[in-house]
Formats: C-alpha cells, sequence, structure tokens
C-alpha cells in the first residue's frame, strides 16, 4: 500500500519538524520518506514497517532501498515500536548555509 496513514503511529523524536513525507513502495515495501530538522539539524529517513523485513538484517534492507534512495555512507539504524528507521542525508546548519 502506497499511503502515509500506514506510518501514522510511528514514534518520533521531540523537537523534531517534519519538513516533508512521501509514502513510497520499493521491492513490496512501504517506505515512507520524510525531511526533518532537530535542533540544528537536516537529514532525510526511510521508514518501513518492521513486520515486512522480518528477517531481513540492517544491510539487505539498505541494499533493497538504495536502488532507488541515496542512503550514502553516513547513515544510522534503529527499530522502534515496530518500525525501522534508516536515518541519513545528514546536514548542519552550518552546511546548509556555506555549502559544506
Amino acid at each position: 500500500m502506497k499511503e502515509e496513514h500506514l506510518f501514522k503511529d510511528r514514534p518520533m523524536e521531540p523537537g523534531t519538524t517534519v519538513l516533508g513525507a512521501q509514502a513510497v513502495v520499493i521491492d513490496d515495501l512501504d517506505v515512507l520518506l520524510e525531511i526533518w530538522s532537530w535542533d540544528a539539524f537536516t537529514g532525510h529517513s526511510a521508514i518501513l514497517i518492521e513486520e515486512q523485513v522480518v528477517g531481513k538484517d540492517d544491510s539487505e534492507i539498505i541494499k533493497t532501498i538504495s536502488s532507488i534512495i541515496p542512503i550514502g555512507r553516513d547513515h544510522t539504524v534503529s527499530r522502534k515500536l515496530g518500525f525501522v528507521f534508516i536515518n541519513y542525508g545528514f546536514k548542519d546548519y552550518e552546511d546548509l548555509l556555506f555549502g559544506n
């Protein structure tokens, strides 16, 4: 399903502002793509429903979604309350201002 309502119960770090979100399907996996800001940072998240990736380790999940999303080397993976969060594309405000 390509619907954001599947992700309505995902946990969110206090102080995080979602700047944009779009639900997509990658290799039969529902994925919510988000751009967010928190403190002095911005970043991206690919959020998956943990039930859909049972038996896959983090590297397998990243390999699957990297065919569409440029995750890169700088990323984190966490699992919380039934969701898998792959966070990537981190920038602080200095990077944004000065193009680093």
